[in-house]
């Protein structure tokens, strides 16, 4: 076996050793300082890495602040928009305080009418309700006044926050006039979608809110359309009463819809509705007769709501149905109800007719 050179021949070698270059000398005392050196300094440098990664995950994990996230974020411009329009909805709440319309039924002279219509519903299939008003003393009575899927009569007070709108100086009349007509004289499914969209999906609600309809809410679009989506704010669906219905046209008639001007421009609309087959078709035609109505369709809900004026008599008649796959069908009856209260409010009062 090969001896091992003693240490003073190994140091004497012509033999390079790797860490040569960093060696001060090479005495063999300097050796031990040198890599007790080398080892701190590496010691030093892995325990910098090992605080700085652990620092770097530690604000990773924080969440960030509301300003952090929303300048970092990227949103189209239809996202910005809408957060703007919720972020005025927020804003305008305080507004818009809510209006109790409760009141207990006040019968009056209508006993016999009311009595009438509670038959004529007995023998209808189906689910029916109804309001009437006698504008000129003030009686009323509601049958049935639960929410119903509104469908297009929801269109009556998209009307009224568009107004709403205008008389804030919110929306351009001459701009969206034309729009307006086509949701509630035309019942234009995409005309309501566009007045929505540029009022804001939460604004008819709380504007309904504030006028006291307050069974009535607007969830989203109406189709068939070409722009109904992203109009949606639940998964319920649009909702209204008869008796809310019959308020808001007792608004547009005296006045209080608004304002006067916005009352008697809605009152005008709903004089041209191009749907006259319901309510308006069991009223004899006379140049003297007035009749401000708007309906409401689906393969599942017919309705009609309508001011009829007339020289012996003003009153307002709300009829909504629902019947499964069979709506279509209640239009004669809508003509017999409106038929019945037209010649009780013309005929003898308190007298109605037999069919």
């Amino acid at each position: 076996m090969k001896e091992l050179p003693d240490w003073e021949e190994y140091e004497s070698s012509d033999k390079q050793d790797d860490f040569e270059d960093f060696m001060p000398d090479s005495d063999k005392n300097s050796l031990k300082p040198f890599y007790i050196v080398v080892a701190v300094f590496m010691a030093a440098v892995i325990l910098m890495v090992i605080f700085m990664a652990i620092d770097k995950s530690g604000d990773e994990s924080e969440p960030k602040p509301a300003s952090a996230v929303s300048s970092s974020s990227e949103s189209t411009p239809e996202q910005s928009s809408s957060t703007a329009q919720q972020q005025d909805s927020s804003e305008e709440e305080s507004s818009y305080p809510v209006k109790d319309r409760s009141e207990p039924e006040q019968l009056g002279n209508l006993g016999n009418l009311k009595e009438a219509i509670e038959a004529k519903f007995e023998t209808y299939t189906g689910e029916w309700s109804a309001y009437v008003k006698d504008l000129r003393t003030g009686d009323w009575f509601a049958i049935n006044d639960k929410q119903f899927y509104p469908a297009s009569v929801i269109k009556l007070f998209a009307m009224g926050a568009c107004y709403q709108q205008i008389e804030e100086g919110r929306m351009d009349e001459q701009t969206y006039y034309p729009t307006i007509v086509s949701m509630a004289a035309y019942s234009n499914n995409s005309s309501f979608n566009k007045m929505v969209r540029t009022m804001g999906t939460t604004y008819i609600n709380r504007w309904c809110a504030s006028m006291g309809y307050s069974h009535t809410f607007q969830y989203h679009g109406l189709e068939p359309s070409d722009n109904a989506e992203g109009l949606t704010t639940s998964d319920k669906p649009n909702a209204t009463c008869s008796s809310d219905v019959g308020h808001m046209l007792e608004d547009i008639y005296r006045g209080n819809c608004v304002s006067k001007e916005a009352s008697e421009k809605m009152y005008e609309i709903l004089k041209q509705q191009y749907y006259t087959e319901k309510i308006p078709h069991g009223i004899p035609y006379s140049p003297n007769t007035v009749i401000a109505n708007k309906t409401g369709d689906t393969t599942d809900q017919s309705h009609d709501a309508a001011i009829v004026s007339t020289p012996n008599s003003d009153y307002i008649l709300v009829v909504l149905s629902e019947e499964e796959n069979l709506a279509s069908k209640h239009g004669m009856h809508f003509i017999e109800l409106s038929s019945l209260t037209y010649s009780y409010f013309n005929g003898t009062q308190g007298t109605v007719p037999t069919y």
